[in-house]
């Protein structure tokens, strides 16, 4: 049994103004009060006007300082959709493979069998079967490939490519059965499926972006698919661990469930880490690059919003 905290005069301080949680001072302050009140109530009608200017005065001092508090809690962000920078690290987490709602059954079936074929990512993938894995849910995460890889646009570094390493997190679930425990795949597989289908677009370029798989320097690349601590920590150790700062890589949060999503964007609380968003393009010109079905990423950076919520008030 774990011993009970001995009660502290501290505790019967902050105890006795109404609430557990209230400040010492306020006691203090109050029996100050009550003192000089009684006091100064002797002196006659001077004595009392003094008072009243005090009282005054600290009153108009408090509204002050509590709008003060208040402008600083208080703030108003104005939203604007904006493309994140290309970026040498893209850390992808996938779904299970599922076609598109409107699309064929038979584009199921081809999917199907993609999937359970060979897991060497060197093995070009037929124009069919590209174009049956744009017919699933996978065309967010080729698009966030083929926006990032930026093929065609000028460098800053003089390179041919902002890509460079790309960490896929797939999702695995633990079942039990008659048999005893056993792993079921959910998206196991499908980061080297993306893999081929990148490099047999990109056969000129592909080579000189890294595609990890199931590990990286210690860290797990499998999750259970509602494990959002499991996330929290390889999002957070990719950032730790990889050889770029943390505004050269960019977290997407495109597939997953909901509560995968607030694990990484926890993990991208700390300073400078950023994430995107793929959306359907509006306008023809966005990101003109690839075709016009690809959806188009959205940067969200919500560093600056924590520098203004901690920045001191005007």
């Amino acid at each position: 049994m774990k011993p009970r905290r001995p009660v502290e005069l501290y505790d019967l301080i902050r105890a006795v103004p109404g609430q557990e949680d209230t400040p010492p001072w306020v006691l203090l302050v109050f029996l100050s009060a009550t003192f000089w009140l009684n006091v100064l109530s002797d002196f006659g009608w001077l004595a009392n006007l003094l008072l009243a200017i005090g009282a005054s005065t600290a009153t108009v001092l408090w509204f002050f300082y509590h709008r003060r508090r208040m402008r600083q809690m208080c703030l108003e962000f104005e939203f604007k959709e904006t493309r994140p920078p290309r970026v040498p690290g893209l850390i992808l987490p996938l779904s299970p493979l599922a076609p598109f709602g409107g699309a064929d059954e038979q584009v199921g079936t081809h999917l199907n069998r993609l999937l359970q074929e060979t897991q060497d990512p060197t093995k070009p993938l037929a124009l069919e079967d590209q174009k049956a894995l744009e017919s699933s849910n996978l065309l967010p995460a080729m698009a966030a490939l083929e926006y990032h890889l930026g093929k065609g646009l000028p460098q800053p570094n003089g390179t041919k490519t902002f890509l460079r390493e790309v960490w896929l997190i797939e999702t695995a679930e633990k079942r039990t059965d008659d048999s005893g425990e056993f792993e079921r795949a959910d998206s196991r597989g499908l980061g080297y499926l993306l893999e081929r289908w990148f490099r047999s677009r990109n056969p000129s370029s592909s080579h000189k972006v890294v595609f990890h798989h199931t590990s990286y320097r210690g860290i797990r690349l499998v999750v259970h698919p509602r494990s959002y601590t499991e996330m929290w920590a390889v999002v957070d150790a990719i950032y730790e661990k990889a050889p770029y700062k943390s505004d050269q890589i960019i977290a997407d949060i495109t597939p997953g469930n909901k509560p995968m999503s607030i694990a990484i964007a926890s993990a991208c609380l700390k300073p400078l880490r950023t994430m995107q968003y793929m959306v359907p393009r509006t306008k023809p010109e966005d990101c003109e690059h690839w075709p016009a079905e690809f959806p188009a990423p959205m940067l969200i950076d919500i560093d600056p919003l924590i520098r203004k919520a901690h920045a001191p008030a005007d």
